[in-house]
């Protein structure tokens, strides 16, 4: 069985998102009394600086074959099929 996830770990979140970011890392580890690597640790693994989007809602566009072929110019300067 899998350990909780620890209190500390949101609330670091909280923490780093009120100070939009400009805090540094190891001073929300001396508030919260934890190592600065595992809030970096915490920060990676959560993903504390991806953009928050919104799942794409529209279709996407069908799928084309793109067919590249090669014609072969007889010696007359014509194509033959």
């Amino acid at each position: 069985m899998a350990r909780s996830r620890s209190p500390n770990r949101d609330r670091a979140r909280e923490i780093w998102e009120e100070s939009n970011g400009s805090i540094k890392l190891k001073e929300i580890a001396d508030q919260l009394g934890v190592s600065d690597s595992q809030i970096r640790k915490w920060k990676n693994n959560d993903q504390w600086c991806a953009p928050k989007t919104l799942p794409n809602t529209e279709p996407k566009p069908p799928m084309r074959k793109v067919v590249f072929f090669y014609l072969e110019i007889e010696e007359g300067g014509e194509y033959n099929r």
